[in-house]
C-alpha cells in the first residue's frame, strides 16, 4: 500500500469529505510499520484517522493467561489541529512492543515491571523466562502483557484482532503461519472528515482548549506534561532542516514508481 499512498490518501479524502466517515481496509500488506505515515498525511489534509494493524501471532497473551496468543497489535491515530498543526501517535497495544522484550533478551538486560509473565502466568522481568524458543530459534513466543496488565487492555488487544482479522477477511493470531509472514497481517484506517460532518470550527477549538487544560496543570515534581503526539512535533520539525543522502539507484526507483 505505501506504493499507493498518495492515491489511498486521495481515495480515502474523497469518500470522507462526501460521507463523513470512511473505513478502508488493507490485506496482505505488511502495514505493521508503516501506520504512522498513513495518520500522519491525512492529518495534514484535516482528517482524523485512526489505524490498526494486526502484530502477529505469538506475542502476547490473554488476561491471566500463559502463552502468547495476540499480536501486539499496534494502532496510531492522526489528529489536524489548527492552521498547519498535527497531533500523531503510534503504539503497541501491548505493554511493551516485541522489538523491547529480544532486545532485553540479547543484551541481557531486564523488562520493565508487569511488562510479561512467565510460563506460570506471574509477572517477570527475566526476558528468558518470558520467551519461548520451541516453535523458533529466531523468532519466539513472548508473554508480553496486554498495555496495563490488566482485564482492559486485554479487552483493547482482542479488538484490534478482531479488526484486523475477522472483519476484512484476513486470519487472526491463532490461524496464521507457523512462521512469521507479514502478509497476513490485516490492517484497517477509519477515518473522520470534521468539514464533512459540519464540526471542523469546533473540532480546531476543542483541541486546543484541551490542550491548554493540559498545559496549565501542575505536573508530577520532575516531570513534564505532555499532549499526545507532542514529542513526535517536536522531532519532526528538527529533522525537516536535515539534509538526508539517497542512493542513487533507490531515488531512481522512487522517480519510476512516481510516474
Amino acid at each position: 500500500p505505501l506504493v499507493y499512498i498518495k492515491k489511498v490518501h486521495d481515495l480515502i479524502l474523497n469518500k470522507s469529505s462526501a460521507a463523513g466517515i470512511t473505513l478502508v481496509s488493507f490485506v496482505n500488506s505488511k502495514s505493521m510499520h508503516t501506520l504512522h505515515t498513513w495518520v500522519q498525511g491525512l492529518a495534514k489534509q484535516g482528517i482524523m484517522a485512526i489505524a490498526v494493524c494486526n502484530g502477529g501471532p505469538g506475542a502476547v497473551v490473554p488476561h491471566n493467561g500463559t502463552k502468547g496468543l495476540f499480536g501486539t497489535n499496534p494502532m496510531a491515530y492522526g489528529i489536524p489541529g489548527k492552521g498547519d498543526e498535527i497531533y500523531c501517535v503510534d503504539m503497541a497495544t501491548s505493554e511493551i512492543p516485541y522489538f523491547e522484550i529480544m532486545d532485553a533478551y540479547k543484551e541481557g538486560k531486564s523488562l520493565k515491571q508487569r511488562s510479561a509473565v512467565d510460563a506460570e502466568g506471574e509477572f517477570t522481568n527475566d526476558p528468558k523466562k518470558a520467551l519461548d524458543f520451541s516453535k523458533s530459534e529466531t523468532d519466539p513466543v513472548s508473554n508480553i502483557v496486554p498495555m496495563g496488565g490488566g482485564y482492559k487492555g486485554y479487552y483493547i488487544v482482542y479488538l484490534m484482532e478482531l479488526l484486523t482479522s475477522a472483519l476484512i477477511g484476513m486470519p487472526s493470531s491463532p490461524e496464521m503461519s507457523t512462521d512469521f509472514v507479514p502478509e497476513e497481517h490485516g490492517a484497517i484506517i477509519i477515518a473522520f472528515n470534521p468539514e464533512a460532518m459540519g464540526t471542523k470550527e469546533k473540532f480546531e477549538r476543542s483541541i486546543e482548549e484541551l490542550h491548554l487544560a493540559i498545559k496549565n496543570q501542575k505536573s508530577k515534581k520532575g516531570e513534564t506534561i505532555l499532549y499526545p503526539g507532542e514529542n513526535n512535533n517536536k522531532k519532526l520539525n528538527e529533522s525537516l532542516g536535515l539534509d538526508i543522502e539517497i542512493d542513487a539507484e533507490l531515488n531512481a526507483k522512487l522517480e519510476s514508481l512516481a510516474e
